[in-house]
């Protein structure tokens, strides 16, 4: 999982977690097409997905085999449902 957390892009992996200066798009783009973005401050490894849960309003929950989740914005919902083939 990537996330802008206070201006800073954070990395996460199943034990680590790296910082680095660059962008959300930036990192995304040196990562290729295994990676989704999911709102505008976080994105994450599609193979990496342990389960998708309803949240409110119509939002997804997406929980990451590390332990860490994140909601799935409405802009981003589209791109994700298509990709689950909901």
């Amino acid at each position: 999982m990537i996330r802008v957390v206070g201006g800073e892009t954070k990395l996460y992996t199943k034990k680590e977690e790296f910082r680095t200066r660059k962008r959300l798009y930036e990192v995304l783009d040196q990562l290729g097409s295994g990676f989704m973005q999911i709102s505008k401050s976080c994105a994450v490894n599609l193979s990496y997905v342990q389960s998708v849960e309803a949240g409110f309003g119509g939002s997804l929950l997406l929980k990451m085999r590390n332990g860490l989740s994140d909601y799935v914005s409405r802009k981003y919902l589209p791109d994700l449902k298509n990709y689950l083939g909901l």
